[in-house]
């Protein structure tokens, strides 16, 4: 059985609050270290969401050839 999307989010957003917590680190180490896995983040969704685009494209023009294909044998 699959975990609910919601149950895995709050445990990933508790084990990070945790882990910060007991760092022991001061809030301007804890706030640059956040602000660069952000950055890094974003960078890496946005990669994310242009293969996805590029993947629905591709299979968009794919259903298209399938249907000029069929239309062309009847």
């Amino acid at each position: 059985m699959e975990k609910n999307i919601n149950l895995i989010i709050e445990d990933i957003k508790s084990q990070i609050i945790n882990t910060i917590n007991s760092s022991g680190l001061p809030i301007s180490v804890i706030y640059y270290l956040m602000s660069d896995v952000y950055k890094k983040l974003d960078v890496e969704y946005k990669s994310y969401i242009e293969q996805a685009k590029l993947e629905e494209k591709r299979q968009a023009l794919k259903e298209s050839k399938e249907k000029e294909t069929a239309v062309e044998t009847q």
